[in-house]
């Protein structure tokens, strides 16, 4: 059967087929963040201005194949996974035209759209890997793989009580922090699901204002944090539509005032720890380990078979017991040597490079690398 390929690179296309793209993706990954709600929101909060580029694989009007993909032009053309690693897994294949796929990505992303370089992440273990590595050797594309951050995971096998036994040092943590915190003021907790009361967007807005994330947007020039829009907003409208989707907000409040939350998500028994942030003025105290522990707890009170905390930061090892690797895999075309020499001689990169590597394939691997950064 004919494989036939429709680009799109806004949302009216992606909600043209709304519902075949989201049924196709719920068949293929516990993930919920390439459902249109969310790329919806992705894209209206441009986040990490990227040009959107979304390849549909069709066989007889039928989805086989989603990419979404971002290009960003820096001198050269670079093209990434759309919401990155974080937010999305893969491509998104079907595992019969895997091959194929893959194969008219490449095509598309190097020839029409004169892509020179392209990033891709894959988790250790995923098919996905081998079958790039045959094809890049095929096709003589240039690739490097290299290891790259990975995801803290609780796999659920144990009730909550189980759990807890088995953490004594984090159980007596948990309580020195509880005491801590009781000795400022009256403690609570306050759960939230599937709600955009305004009153918790502004309580969420305001632990942001105070966390020391502030002084970090501050200083690239944020106003505001684009991915908790795209998180709160995005995971409201999969609420409505979704059965299978569920999240909540867990806010952390002293003396009535917010010191904390955490935003958590439920998909097809897939949970994600996805955005928490604390006042700065209670980090000593241990506010955000203190929250991030009563939703584990929430969680391992459902039906859930994973918590994914979606990084591999220390304090996810807490309650984490593996680790998902990911691999880097990245991509470029023949001749792009002397493209890097055209277009990028002068940077002070290639003078570091030239002095004190003396070797112009290590010259060209520097400036590779830097590419991908």
């Amino acid at each position: 059967m004919q494989l036939t390929v429709s680009l799109l690179s806004n949302i009216e296309g992606i909600m043209r087929i709304k519902d075949r793209w989201d049924s196709f993706i719920s068949k293929q990954t516990e993930s919920p963040f390439l459902l249109t709600s969310f790329i919806n929101q992705w894209l209206d909060h441009n986040i990490e201005e990227l040009k959107p580029f979304f390849m549909v694989f069709l066989v007889q009007d039928e989805i086989v194949g989603i990419a979404p993909l971002g290009i960003r032009d820096f001198g050269f053309r670079y093209c990434r996974l759309l919401l990155g690693k974080d937010w999305q897994p893969e491509l998104i294949f079907d595992s019969h035209y895997k091959e194929v796929c893959f194969k008219k990505t490449f095509d598309v992303l190097f020839g029409k759209m004169n892509c020179q370089f392209i990033d891709l992440f894959i988790p250790v273990g995923h098919p996905d890997l081998q079958v790039l590595i045959q094809i890049c050797e095929e096709l003589g594309i240039h690739h490097s793989v290299s290891p790259e951050t990975g995801r803290a995971i609780l796999p659920v096998n144990c009730s909550w009580w189980q759990f807890i036994q088995k953490k004594r040092k984090l159980r007596r943590e948990i309580e020195r922090t509880e005491r801590r915190l009781k000795e400022i003021g009256q403690l609570r907790i306050r759960w939230f699901e599937k709600t955009a009361e305004n009153e918790l967007f502004k309580s969420i807005l305001a632990v942001e204002n105070a966390s020391w994330k502030e002084s970090y947007r501050s200083r690239i020039g944020l106003k505001a944090d684009p991915v908790l829009s795209f998180l709160f907003y995005g995971c409201l409208q999969t609420s409505l539509t979704v059965s299978e989707f569920e999240w909540g907000i867990a806010l952390l409040e002293l003396n009535e005032k917010p010191i904390a939350y955490s935003l958590f998500v439920n998909h097809r028994g897939h949970a994600y720890v996805c955005k928490t942030s604390f006042d700065d003025r209670y980090r000593r105290q241990g506010a955000g380990i203190y929250i991030n522990h009563m939703v584990v707890h929430e969680l391992l009170s459902r039906n859930v078979s994973v918590i994914d905390f979606m990084t591999d930061l220390p304090f996810s090892h807490k309650w984490a017991s593996e680790v998902t690797q990911v691999k880097r895999f990245k991509l470029w075309q023949r001749g792009v040597a002397p493209f890097l020499f055209r277009n990028v001689l002068s940077s002070r990169v290639a003078q570091i490079a030239i002095n004190d590597l003396g070797k112009i394939s290590g010259f060209i691997n520097l400036l590779i690398n830097q590419v991908f950064k």
